[in-house]
């Protein structure tokens, strides 16, 4: 049913009746629809009271919208501009030229503009040095220690890698080795690596956080040493972006002709970077300038002066400051200036004309007669700076195109207004998914992109959870033989992109399934001809993959809260070829031996700890190999 409502013809009348004709249809055996019925009479009090509202809603204040509004996560906000990573021109690429760009210190704020095309101005977003060291060599290694060389693959257009391995824990390295000096002596300016993400976080936060889920440590002749990151906008691999390495000249070994940069997860990363390519000297550049309007003279002295921004799409507060004589004043925004006095230098913005007004010498101060006007803002293009891949872009300093933005610059948006609150609230409550019921919430979390949640499933009300809770229990895949518990990280990110799906006084808690390791202890007794190794190896194969979490195509093999029973294992090994009988079988739980099985809890699953000897074979010949 579609519960949205034409506000401009709704009224009671038209509720009651719908109300009233959707009876038949859900509930056949209420026959009496008549006025003095008591579920009419609750109908009809529904509609006057949705009526009520209805009218309220057609007459909110302008602070009750913004207030409606952000409960859905929506605001009034200025335009937003684009950002976007301007790859180096490599060789054998057209327009490249070695040496043009190597040992330069960019200044934030160094304009960047398109060669072949007009496109809105953009600029670099930090202080950056670019590096002459050339990459040689990049390597990965996994947790378990296992070293793969990926510089073919980095070099290779399209094809990608795994910097941190199937599981991104604490072990994990990326090692980037260069030829070359890393900051040229009397330099300044961060070393900028640039990382292409293949499957980016759409979910990710839009705000850095204050550390960098990555650490960088440098080795040359001198020895290895912790870098810092100044900015780390890949939001630790999450998407594409920069980590900003701070690299002072002085600390480097005089003479190094080589280095080596690693890069480490602090702590286990919520899902596994799937990279395009890592390279230095990227820049990180976003579509906004900085604006001064001056106008000289400006002030009259008269009350009500007004004065238009000579450029639309502003995103940051205005400077406003006036030249008196010898002192320069600085004027502040107000919303309004009821509550200014005749000395107050104050103004307050009519957005709709784009206009500054100044007081009226009763509330806020005027211009003075003569008095220069300056305006500092910074503008951009909003949604009109989201260009294109595959553009050329030129740097000051460096002779052609210095490099392209192989992904289009995304993330421009225009700004809202009041008008523009609105629309979006409307199309916000189209779109949103809301998890009422429990396959609800388990399909959401199985298509979390990049989670890799293999199996979902929500338990039934925990007595230790407060009232509205609803528990969801989570299992990722593994790429191992065993089912992995998640790590905080993976947890938490699932939490935080299911609640805002939650219906209103819900909360969610997400959990891992607590891990019982099981061994297997068995003695077989196999046919005259059968060879024990490969008996027992069957067996245990067997068991292996009875208790995996999720088979190779992701779908439940072992299920939440299935007891594992003697009788159970027994009937898989007699199963196995050339296996007569089953002379012992022994269950351990968690270093415990138990007789006839394990319970195992909703929220549990049994992992096999496999353990040499465990299994053995033994043969008997004549009546006694053919006793059942």
């Amino acid at each position: 049913m579609d519960l949205r409502l034409d506000l401009a013809t709704t009224n009671f009348a038209a509720l009651a009746e719908k109300a009233r004709a959707m009876i038949p249809a859900l509930e056949p055996n209420w026959t009496d629809h008549n006025i003095h019925d008591p579920g009419i009479m609750l109908t009809e009090l529904l509609a006057w009271t949705a009526e009520a509202q209805i009218y309220s809603l057609s007459r909110l204040r302008r602070d009750e919208r913004i207030a409606y509004a952000r409960l859905l996560g929506i605001a009034l906000a200025g335009p937003k501009p684009s950002t976007g990573l301007i790859w180096p021109l490599s060789e054998g690429e057209a327009g490249y030229s070695e040496g043009t760009i190597f040992g330069q210190s960019l200044q934030k704020g160094t304009p960047v503009a398109a060669l072949s095309s007009e496109k809105p101005a953009f600029r670099l977003r930090r202080d950056q040095y670019l590096t002459g060291a050339k990459l040689v060599r990049v390597t990965t290694r996994s947790p378990a220690g296992e070293q793969v060389d990926v510089t073919g693959v980095n070099q290779k257009n399209g094809a990608t890698f795994l910097p941190f391995g199937d599981d991104p824990a604490s072990g994990a390295v990326l090692t980037l080795r260069f030829s070359g000096v890393a900051v040229e002596p009397g330099r300044q300016g961060a070393l900028a690596l640039g990382f292409e993400v293949d499957d980016e976080d759409s979910a990710a936060p839009d705000a850095m956080p204050m550390r960098s889920q990555l650490a960088v440590s440098m080795r040359d002749a001198s020895g290895e040493r912790a870098i810092g990151v100044l900015a780390d906008t890949t939001f630790g691999m999450r998407r594409s972006g920069v980590l900003m390495l701070d690299i002072s000249p002085e600390e480097q070994q005089g003479g190094t002709q080589q280095f080596e940069l690693s890069i480490r997860p602090r702590t286990a990363l919520a899902r596994a970077p799937r990279l395009v390519r890592a390279a230095a000297n990227a820049l990180d550049v976003e579509q906004a300038e900085a604006v001064m309007d001056q106008v000289v003279p400006f002030g009259t002295g008269l009350p009500d002066q007004r004065f238009r921004l000579s450029r639309i799409g502003r995103m940051t507060d205005l400077r406003v400051s006036t030249d008196e004589g010898p002192a320069t004043a600085d004027w502040s925004e107000r919303p309004e200036l009821d509550g200014s006095g005749p000395a107050d230098r104050h103004f307050v913005q009519d957005v709709a004309r784009n206009e500054i007004i100044f007081g009226n010498g009763i509330n806020g101060m005027p211009p003075p007669a003569a008095a220069a006007l300056r305006v500092e803002y910074e503008v951009c293009a909003g949604a009109y700076g989201n260009v294109a891949a595959g553009v050329q872009w030129s740097v000051p300093g460096v002779l052609g195109a210095y490099g392209t933005n192989t992904r289009p610059f995304a993330g421009g948006r225009d700004a809202i207004d009041l008008g523009q609150l609105q629309s979006e609230a409307r199309a916000s409550l189209s779109q949103r998914l809301v998890h009422v019921t429990p396959k609800d919430l388990e399909d959401a979390a199985r298509a979390l992109s990049g989670l890799r949640v293999a199996r979902a499933h929500e338990l039934g009300s925990l007595p230790c959870a407060a009232r509205g809770t609803r528990t969801l229990l989570v299992v990722p895949r593994s790429s191992g033989s065993a089912p992995s518990a998640g790590s905080d990280a993976w947890i938490g990110e699932i939490r935080a992109r299911l609640r805002p799906g939650m219906s209103l006084g819900e909360r969610l808690d997400v959990i891992a399934p607590r891990l019982v390791q099981l061994r297997v202890r068995a003695r077989l007794l196999i046919a005259e001809a059968a060879t024990a190794e490969r008996v027992i190896e069957e067996a245990q194969k067997l068991l292996r993959e009875k208790f995996l979490a999720q088979a190779p195509d992701a779908h439940p093999i072992w299920m939440l809260g299935r007891d594992v029973t003697a009788l159970t294992v027994k009937g898989w090994l007699r199963g196995i070829r050339d296996v007569l009988r089953v002379l012992e079988l022994e269950l351990i739980a968690d270093g415990v031996a138990v007789s006839n099985g394990v319970k195992i809890g909703p929220a549990e699953l049994p992992v096999l700890e496999s353990v040499p000897d465990d299994i053995s074979a033994e043969r008997r010949s004549g009546r006694e190999a053919g006793t059942p």
